[in-house]
């Protein structure tokens, strides 16, 4: 799946990940203000066999089917969105 990734001002190393054919009007207002100011960091195509740095690809891929976008998160704040 091809993915935009971006990073929010507000929260450092916390990351939104969306599908490349989505846009950003579609994530819940309350996510956007959590974030703050979103910049785009790139574009990558997310296999189940793609190494990330952070995150589990295929729960990536998962969250994003079920919900239209996903969030990571760092490791020390692990929460559910």
């Amino acid at each position: 799946m091809e993915c935009h990734i971006y990073k929010g001002k507000r929260k450092q190393e916390h990351y939104l990940f969306m599908p490349a054919d989505s846009s950003l009007e579609e994530i819940p207002e309350s996510i956007l203000q959590i974030l703050g100011e979103i910049q785009h960091v790139m574009k990558i195509d997310i296999t189940p066999s793609t190494h990330l740095a952070q995150s589990d690809p295929e729960a990536i891929l998962e969250t994003i089917r079920e919900k239209g976008f996903y969030i990571q998160i760092p490791s020390k704040d692990n929460i559910t969105i």
